[in-house]
């Protein structure tokens, strides 16, 4: 299990890449749209997808690495177990309310 953990995060890792590039360009050109036009980009079908691909990412990429650091750092199984089901619960509810917002933003909600 290790080993998919480990595969998994540098996937991650390299996905999230193109999402940096992304939203570092976009934000650079922030000040050039109005309200509307923001608002309009991410309620849109694109808009969404990506926010919701690229939250998904993020959210599994720290997931895995949380889960490395507690298994590393911490030495009682029990512990580890509880710490790492508690993480894994905290990057859902983010997912969740990610994806809540966005119907939220969008109007749809």
């Amino acid at each position: 299990m290790a080993i998919k953990s480990w595969i998994l995060q540098r996937i991650t890792a390299v996905l999230i890449i193109p999402v940096i590039i992304y939203f570092v360009s976009y934000f650079m050109n922030i000040n050039t749209f109005s309200y509307d036009d923001i608002k309009n980009d991410i309620t849109s079908v694109p808009g969404i997808l990506i926010i919701f691909i690229s939250s998904f990412t993020i959210y599994l990429h720290s997931a895995l690495g949380l889960e490395v650091i507690i298994e590393d750092y911490i030495h009682h199984a029990e512990l580890q177990r509880i710490l790492v089901h508690i993480s894994n619960i905290f990057h859902l509810i983010l997912l969740l309310f990610t994806v809540s917002m966005l119907f939220i933003i969008s109007g749809t909600a």
